[in-house]
């Protein structure tokens, strides 16, 4: 079945055949159902320290109303999620002294897929272990991976993307994230580059390199150059695939993930996890080694809000109505440094 895509907010239910219908006033829109076999990840458990003193360790970044008045970032994330997947095939990783937060700010979510993390481990080890749950559920499940603390304007967008990048994980088995089509010579991001075509003619394409947040004048050759992409952190794929690309490289993971045989672990079983697994991100663990990735270019307006430079350059850019104690951080910030 076709597909529409509103471009205004209002009130929303999705009925028995998965359809969601949007009211906007008079109008009634009809847009995408969630997709068989997909999940959701959402990773949120970062503290946010770049935010102070607005952000404390108590409520970092992604729980704050930072970039909406009347929504966390979090908030905002689960929204997006709720686009592709039903509530119930939602996870969010936390750290354990978030949880109560999590459940708190998403009423919706079931209790049991919030996974408190009981130490800092960095990305791979939270996504292996949904990896595992779900690989055990269901070996067929596409999971997207999206970090909690992003900007995202642009939902219908978002949402094509994404359902673009499903297909293709399904169809051609591949590891995917989405590239950010760079705006500027950043030196805040890391950047892919895109290697062959995987269907000629098609935007999809195969990664060549990923490159760490580079020096300026490597940014400004990789923008002359074209055919590089900001690293957006988000990913598709196949729970198989990944199982099998986190065995094949950090087998230390899979080997304390193999214990897992069932798809809801115990407290016992989490806390033993994160205590023995290593510190590494998805990036180093998976992407950067396997043959299997991937990279979309991603439409929609991007922004990590990594800084408060960078949100004062996203409100400028967005016109963004920010909470009052937001904007009075901005303007202090704005004054110390034009001072």
């Amino acid at each position: 079945m076709g597909c529409e895509f509103g471009s205004k907010s209002g009130t929303s239910h999705r009925n028995s055949n998965g359809i969601i219908n949007l009211a906007v006033g008079p109008l009634h829109v009809t847009v995408c159902p969630v997709m068989k076999n997909v999940a959701v990840l959402l990773l949120a458990g970062g503290e946010g320290v770049r935010f102070q003193p607005i952000s404390t360790p108590e409520k970092p970044k992604q729980f704050l109303n930072l970039t909406h008045t009347e929504q966390s970032m979090l908030q905002q994330t689960w929204e997006r999620a709720l686009r592709l997947a039903d509530p119930q095939n939602i996870w969010i990783a936390t750290n354990q002294k978030y949880v109560s937060l999590v459940q708190k700010q998403i009423p919706e979510v079931v209790k049991n897929q919030v996974i408190g993390e009981t130490q800092k481990k960095n990305t791979a080890p939270a996504i292996a272990l949904i990896t595992w749950i779900l690989a055990n559920k269901n070996p067929d499940t596409i999971l997207v991976v999206l970090p909690s603390d992003h900007f995202i304007d642009e939902p219908d967008l978002f949402e094509r993307t994404v359902r673009k990048a499903l297909d293709a994980a399904q169809e051609h088995g591949g590891i995917l994230t989405l590239g950010i089509p760079p705006r500027e010579a950043s030196t805040q991001y890391g950047y892919i580059k895109c290697g062959k075509a995987v269907i000629e003619g098609e935007d999809l394409c195969q990664v060549q390199c990923f490159t760490e947040k580079p020096v300026r004048h490597r940014a400004e050759k990789f923008i002359s150059e074209g055919g590089y992409y900001w690293n957006s952190g988000m990913f598709i794929f196949s729970v198989q695939k990944m199982k099998e690309e986190i065995t094949r490289h950090v087998p230390v993971i899979a080997e304390l993930l193999g214990e897992l045989k069932k798809d809801s672990p115990s407290l016992s079983f989490v806390e033993k996890f994160f205590e023995e697994a290593p510190s590494i991100s998805i990036d180093y663990a998976v992407m950067e080694n396997t043959e299997r990735a991937m990279v979309i270019p991603a439409p929609f307006f991007w922004s990590d809000v990594g800084s408060w430079e960078g949100l004062l350059d996203l409100t400028k850019k967005r016109s963004l109505v920010l909470p009052p104690n937001i904007k009075e951080a901005i303007d202090h910030f704005s004054e110390e440094k034009t001072s």
